[in-house]
């Protein structure tokens, strides 16, 4: 435990025959103490690596990188924390960046330049191939 907090010792009116507790209106108000409150768990809290979420792969395949935050930090009291350098968290930093989405991609079309116009003049056509290729354009798939 660790950050401080406060210790209360409260003041009640007790039977004197059991010591058992009873309503205040048996006691004199005039007497009763005042409640104490003194700090306690006042240590410094050891440091510790806040780890956020991953973020979306950069890509949906042929492998991307995913990234997330990760801050060494220290609590200072129960609402209140402060960063730190990392080199005041003694285990070892949780990794920041993985990749992600390995698998290969699925071959797509690649359309070639459209070819010349026949005739030149009037009513023509124009054609141009199409490839099926892989997703690094390394591979050319038959087209059935």
């Amino acid at each position: 435990i660790c950050a401080g907090g406060i210790q209360a010792q409260a003041v009640v009116c007790k039977k004197l025959g059991d010591n058992s507790v009873v309503s205040a209106h048996y006691c004199n108000s005039e007497n009763k103490l005042p409640e104490k409150q003194r700090a306690c768990n006042t240590e410094p809290c050891t440091s510790v690596w806040i780890v956020g979420e991953w973020t979306e792969c950069s890509r949906t395949c042929n492998g991307g990188l995913r990234t997330r935050d990760v801050t060494c930090v220290q609590k200072v009291t129960a609402s209140e924390q402060k960063v730190l350098d990392d080199s005041y968290c003694n285990s070892e930093r949780p990794m920041i960046k993985e990749s992600c989405s390995n698998h290969t991609c699925p071959p797509e079309w690649v359309p070639l330049d459209w070819s010349e116009c026949t005739p030149s003049c009037g009513m023509g056509n124009r054609h141009r191939i199409v490839l099926c290729k892989s997703s690094d354009y390394t591979v050319t798939y038959p087209a059935s």
